[in-house]
């Protein structure tokens, strides 16, 4: 009798022993299921959106949230204060808080503010008489961003051939600063033109929604990257020095 209860307080003990290892695996996959869920679960980016592959990377390296709801709206437009947050985080720029502002709008104290100017170099201002202005709150638009994509691959210091420009019938709503960066985009294919009422259009001041924003950004950061090799033993070395 003494025998079996030995037996049985083993057994018990070896059962309890086995569900307290076990709780926290299954924790940790219920938590798994759930960022897997979250991540690939946009109820208005369906697998078969043309930029699906491009939002979910992004969301799921940080760079980009939802709306909330369990949505991402893809064709909603996306601020000039909101791409240069984007632009930070992609390229992963050194957000900065300068004790002067560069902006007139943009104040120390707006969310904007390190962001904005950590990408300034990326990005289009407005210069008045008084002063520069960035508008944070405008929308950001197709022109913006070639200037963008241009500065992040290290195009700006190249030769443009403007000429490439004549092919769009509103070329003319080029802003004359920014038409060499549009050109550069447009000669690299950052960003393609459009056929509207059977014309070839680059449509500059066209609205970009955040799925564009999103699949330009991505491929920029794709592009930005670099393949280099490694030698192991100056590697090592190199480890060590950095104990």
């Amino acid at each position: 009798m003494k025998k079996n209860l030995k037996g049985l307080i083993s057994l018990f003990i070896c059962i309890i022993m086995l569900l307290s290892v076990s709780v926290p695996v299954f924790a940790t996959n219920k938590n798994n299921s759930n960022s897997l869920y979250n991540s690939k679960g946009f109820k208005d980016v369906k697998k078969d959106h043309w930029a699906y592959d491009n939002i979910m990377w992004m969301f799921e390296k940080n760079i980009i949230n939802g709306v909330g709801n369990n949505c991402f709206n893809p064709e909603g437009t996306v601020t000039r204060a909101e791409f240069a947050k984007m632009m930070v985080n992609t390229l992963n720029l050194e957000k900065y808080s300068p004790e002067t502002p560069s902006f007139l709008d943009v104040k120390k104290k707006n969310w904007e503010y390190p962001y904005v100017e950590g990408a300034k170099t990326y990005l289009t201002g407005f210069r008045a008489s008084n002063g520069d202005y960035f508008k944070p709150s405008q929308t950001a638009v197709r022109e913006d961003m070639a200037v963008a994509l241009v500065k992040a691959l290290g195009y700006q210091n190249e030769a443009a051939d403007e000429s490439i420009l004549n092919t769009f019938t509103d070329a003319g709503q080029i802003s004359p600063n920014l038409r060499k960066y549009v050109a550069l985009s447009v000669k690299y294919g950052l960003i393609l033109g459009d056929t509207k009422n059977g014309q070839s259009v680059f449509d500059p001041q066209g609205n970009l929604t955040r799925a564009q924003a999103a699949t330009l950004l991505y491929r920029a950061f794709k592009n930005n990257e670099e393949k280099v090799t490694y030698d192991e033993d100056k590697d090592r070395l190199r480890q060590r020095l950095l104990q």
